[in-house]
């Protein structure tokens, strides 16, 4: 049986877990992007609904992409907004390790809905993710702003009184034609919340946690926020 095209990697399903309400809907600009989204994309995103009502997501879709036009998908290896801090045991190691962990896993999701490749070519896009960092909603009407993956999870696992520290992961996707390169679609997608404080005191493990959020930020990616389909 011929694997099926793009346009159904809608029906995904996200293995992420329920995360508690968020107060403040996020909202991408390019103030608070971590720099990986082309900016006109960003300011061109709009809602799409999520089915989590604490997870905010947002898509950009350029209007020539039509989704039945591609078949074969590119897995670039994901990003990290995170930097090695050898005195918390942050190391370069494990940075990688835990790129190539949630890259691996995307990759055998997706496999299952589309033909993953290495080459570029006729019919093939080309995926990148990147966990762009962090935000922290201070009191009151403090702005967020971004930090290092590693601070919001330390943040998350101490916090004592979610109304005032309410860590906040922003994953980013990007989906280009493989030749020629032209922005096809980007989504910007925000987890917070008590189930991210539990889940990173729980977990101990950046990786096992940050394949879920992944999971749950790719099914978002292809949606249309024009008609959602």
């Amino acid at each position: 049986m011929m694997k099926k095209n793009i346009l159904q990697l809608t029906m995904i399903a996200g293995l992420g877990a329920a995360i508690a309400a968020c107060s403040t809907a996020y909202t991408p600009t390019v103030a608070n992007s971590g720099g990986f989204l082309p900016e006109y994309s960003i300011n061109l995103m709009k809602p799409v609904p999520t089915d989590q009502d604490d997870v905010h997501a947002f898509v950009y879709k350029n209007p020539n992409f039509h989704r039945s036009d591609y078949d074969k998908l590119i897995i670039e290896e994901a990003s990290l907004n995170q930097q090695a801090v050898e005195s918390k045991g942050i190391t370069t190691d494990k940075i990688a390790n835990a790129q190539a962990t949630i890259t691996k896993d995307l990759k055998e999701m997706l496999a299952k809905k589309v033909t993953i490749t290495n080459k570029p070519g006729p019919r093939t896009a080309k995926l990148s993710v990147a966990i762009t960092g962090a935000m922290l909603e201070g009191d009151g009407f403090r702005p967020r702003y971004l930090m290092p993956i590693s601070a919001a999870l330390q943040i998350a696992q101490h916090a004592t009184n979610l109304h005032n520290k309410k860590p906040i992961l922003i994953i980013e996707t990007k989906v280009v034609d493989s030749r020629t390169n032209e922005l096809l679609t980007t989504s910007a997608t925000e987890i917070s919340g008590e189930k991210f404080r539990l889940q990173s005191s729980e977990s101990g493990e950046f990786t096992k946690i940050a394949k879920t959020w992944v999971q749950d930020a790719i099914k978002y990616a292809f949606k249309n926020p024009e008609n959602n389909n």
